[in-house]
């Protein structure tokens, strides 16, 4: 571990910020980030320490928590603490307006605004930032700094399917800090509009500078925090333990199998109280664990009495939803910090070192309860699947990453194996991103009770076998094969509800049975593929998204039925003629990309399509409007 202020990167901080009394005002002090920046600004220690905070929350805290940043020997300086509504604009002009004493603004909040749509949560969470803003920035004098933290949904939504720029960029991680952000208005609009007569210029060197932070998810603890990923996992392991329930994992195959980043809350709150500081910072189908975890209150006060713990609300200290959504993830997720390096923070975690106390606490619970659950799941393993497990291992080279795949081990237990708790037959298989070059293995032919096959990300070679669809494997629902060396035709077994092919070298027209499947998402970009590709579409149809970018297809667009269920479309750099459906303006698009093809006419208008730009449509023969030039 280090932090940033041991690396002397500190330097070069601006000689105004040291030379008085340094007053915060944390916005969101009970989320998990605000709650590190209420343990870290009031000590001594701290750069331009220690600081007296005002720290602004929904609500107080829960009898049981402490509050943080209280007086004491080692924080001399005690925390003031006050409850208001942000989205409403009296309270919050009543509340802040004899703290004029302000000289740096950390904001933290976002309400989930559950119900609402995207767009309007986007609103509501700008307006309580406006709200805080419209009040600190005209009567706190002394204000040199506002520091929003946004996350990465300024640049792709991790609840949602890919689009804008990173649906054409496809896998590339991590996500640079210059990538263009998502077409639609965020807080750091807000933040620029509010403080827009204020910006720093040479002739105003003691103008209010901002800075805004990405981090992605974080971890961390806080006493009430729509966030809680830690804290609800561990909730969830204890009363899995408590019940003699297995653990199960609840999210999906690639927030299990793949690569996502997380920040340590403690960093992240340095990294804001560096931009506040350094100069060069500045002005830069599965189960859910919320329905699975309902009704368990008077489960965890057992819990609680049997192991002596502070007695704690479930509520208070989970977030089951937000738990759901991120690691129910379909796509990996890493961010890039080499700009904030650059211009020197340098602080870092090692994550295996790390001593927090509640990543420990974690990890043996889980180990405790995963090691109960593998010797369970010893007794169920199938004696033919683990046969045929291992002849899958022996086709594909036997890969290191596979040592833990052998006779003397249950095979439910192997990395990449899920089996039947009643059965003990293998029904998941995972060979991820293991850099193995082979054919498909034909023994997974043998694994008759498969629901789900990914060998994403490898460097397979040679066709995609027959087998490998439900006519064989009848169970069979998810075939993921993306991102390997296969060549050939897409076979006519191959409808599963999910099928996942992008990034290969496929060729040929797709099979007449794709015309009838009931496909519910559909990944063919990046191949070779040529021909008619309209059958895949149809208004009966459960299909919700199609990724077809970077082939040879060519259909009238204007001839299919879009399906009901369909928020996803990506058919650019086709040869698809004809025009925009009429019906796309009425559509909640998560992804729209008809770019380079052959396309004519005006682009339909509606509320969902406005939220994409030009490069969504350019390289057509002759759409127009909006976002496009006006038709003629």
């Amino acid at each position: 571990m280090m932090r940033w202020c041991w690396t002397g990167a500190y330097g070069a901080i601006d000689r105004r910020a040291t030379a008085s009394q340094k007053v915060a005002l944390v916005v969101g002090s009970t989320s998990v980030v605000g709650a590190a920046l209420l343990n870290t600004l009031p000590s001594p220690d701290t750069p331009a320490g220690p600081w007296k905070v005002y720290a602004l929350s929904r609500g107080p805290l829960p009898p049981w928590s402490a509050p943080a940043g209280g007086s004491s020997s080692f924080n001399p300086i005690p925390v003031v603490h006050l409850h208001l509504d942000l989205a409403d604009p009296a309270a919050v002009a009543h509340a802040l307006k004899a703290l004029t004493d302000i000289t740096h603004v950390f904001y933290t909040a976002w309400s989930a605004c559950p119900g609402a749509t995207e767009d309007d949560a986007r609103e509501a969470n700008g307006a309580m930032l406006r709200n805080v803003l419209s009040v600190v920035v005209p009567r706190c004098p002394a204000l040199v700094h506002v520091c929003v933290q946004i996350g990465r949904k300024r640049f792709v939504d991790p609840f949602e399917p890919m689009s804008g720029i990173f649906a054409a960029i496809g896998a590339m991680r991590p996500y640079p800090e210059d990538v263009p952000r998502l077409e639609h208005s965020d807080l750091e609009d807000v933040l620029l509009r509010e403080l827009g007569h204020s910006w720093p210029s040479w002739a105003n060197d003691a103008a209010i500078t901002w800075s805004v932070h990405r981090p992605a998810t974080v971890f961390g603890f806080s006493p009430r925090s729509e966030s809680n990923v830690i804290a609800s996992l561990c909730v969830y392991a204890a009363i899995c333990c408590k019940e003699g329930a297995r653990l199960r994992w609840p999210g999906s195959l690639v927030a299990w199998d793949g690569f996502s980043d997380a920040s340590d809350a403690e960093l992240v709150a340095e990294h804001a109280l560096w931009a506040a500081l350094e100069p060069s910072g500045k002005n830069q189908t599965r189960f859910k664990l919320e329905e699975a975890m309902a009704g368990k209150e008077a489960l965890w006060a057992e819990i609680v009495r049997e192991k002596g713990l502070v007695e704690t609300e479930l509520n208070d200290i989970t977030a089951w939803w937000f738990v759901d959504a991120l690691i129910n993830a379909d796509k990996e997720q890493i961010e890039n910090m080499n700009m904030s390096k650059e211009r020197g923070f340098l602080g870092f975690r090692n994550t295996l070192k790390n001593r927090c106390e509640l990543m420990t606490a974690t990890a043996l619970l889980a180990v405790i309860v995963l090691a109960a659950a593998a010797r369970s799941d010893g007794a169920l393993c199938d004696k033919s699947d683990k046969a045929a497990l291992l002849a899958v291992k022996s086709a594909l080279g036997d890969p290191p990453a596979l040592s833990g795949w052998n006779s003397t081990v249950a095979c439910c237990s192997w990395a990449g194996v899920s089996c039947n708790a009643t059965t003990g037959r293998v029904t998941d298989l995972t060979v991820f991103a293991l850099n193995i070059s082979a054919p498909v293995p034909a023994a997974i032919a043998n694994l008759t009770a498969l629901r789900s096959v990914n060998l994403a990300y490898n460097r397979l070679h040679g066709g995609i076998p027959a087998f490998l669809g439900p006519r064989a494997l009848p169970d069979l629902t998810f075939l993921r094969l993306d991102g390997n060396r296969l060549s050939g035709p897409v076979p006519p077994t191959a409808t599963v509800f999910n099928l996942l092919l992008a990034g290969n070298q496929l060729t040929g027209r797709l099979p007449g049975t794709f015309a009838g499947a009931a496909f519910g998402d559909v990944d063919l970009a990046g191949n070779r593929l040529a021909g008619d590709a309209s059958g895949l579409f149809g208004a009966g149809k459960q299909l919700n998204a199609l990724r077809l970018s970077r082939n040879r297809f060519e259909f009238d667009l204007d001839r299919v039925e879009l399906p009901e269920a369909m928020d996803i479309l990506e058919v650019d750099r086709n040869m698809v003629y004809g025009s925009i459906p009429a019906a796309a303006a009425a559509r909640k698009w998560l992804a729209f990309d008809v770019s380079y093809n052959r396309l004519c006419g005006p682009i339909p208008q509606g509320r969902y399509t406005h939220r994409f730009g030009p490069k969504h449509f350019a390289g057509n023969k002759c759409l127009c409007g909006r976002p496009l030039p006006p038709c003629s």
